[in-house]
C-alpha cells in the first residue's frame, strides 16, 4: 500500500503543464534525493508557480529526534537495547511543513536510488527519470518461536542486517 500512494505521487514530480514553473520560481522537479529521503516539487493546478497546497511533496521518515535525523533510511533509535533499531512509520509530507502523516508502519528500513534516462544513477537532480524504492517492514508484534537472523538485500545491493530479533 505504501509503495502504490508513493508511487502515484512520485509520477507527478516534475509536472509542470505550462512549462513555466521554472521561470517563476524554483524549477519543478527533484529537490531532495536522499537515501531515506525525497522530496519534490510539481504545479499541480497548472497555474505557472508551483507555491500553492499540495505541491511540494516529501516522503521518508520524520525527521523528529530520534528517528531517521541523517536520512539514511534506518532509524536512530534502539530503545530496548537489543541492538536493532525501532522501526518507524513511513511518511508522506506536504508543503514541507506540517509533519509527515504516515502511510506504512513498522518500517524497519528504507532505500531511494535514483537513475537518469539510460537507467544509469542520477549524478544530479535534473537527470532523475525514475526512483527504485526498497522498503523492509516487520511485524507489529514478536514471536517467541521464531528468531530472524535473515540479511535482507535492497535494489542497491549493499546489506540490511541481519536483525537477530524475534519479528
Amino acid at each position: 500500500a505504501a509503495i502504490f500512494t508513493m508511487a502515484g505521487d512520485i509520477r507527478m514530480a516534475g509536472f509542470d503543464p505550462l512549462k513555466s514553473a521554472g521561470k517563476v520560481s524554483a524549477l519543478a522537479g527533484m529537490t531532495v534525493a536522499g537515501v531515506g529521503q525525497m522530496s519534490f516539487t510539481l504545479d499541480a493546478n497548472g497555474d505557472a508557480d508551483i507555491n500553492d497546497a499540495g505541491e511540494v511533496l516529501d516522503f521518508g521518515f520524520s525527521d523528529a529526534a530520534g528517528s531517521d535525523a541523517d536520512r539514511d533510511g534506518n532509524p536512530d533509535t534502539d530503545a530496548d537495547g537489543d541492538g536493532v533499531p525501532e522501526p518507524l512509520p513511513l511518511g508522506r509530507q506536504v508543503g514541507g511543513a506540517g509533519g509527515y502523516q504516515a502511510i506504512a508502519k513498522n518500517i524497519q528500513r528504507i532505500e531511494f536510488i535514483y537513475f537518469n534516462i539510460n537507467d544509469q544513477p542520477a549524478t544530479d537532480l535534473g537527470q532523475v527519470t525514475s526512483i527504485g524504492i526498497s522498503i523492509l517492514a516487520r511485524a507489529g508484534r514478536p514471536d517467541r518461536d521464531y528468531f530472524n537472523n535473515t540479511t535482507y538485500t535492497p535494489a542497491s545491493g549493499v546489506p540490511w542486517g541481519p536483525y537477530g530479533d524475534n519479528f
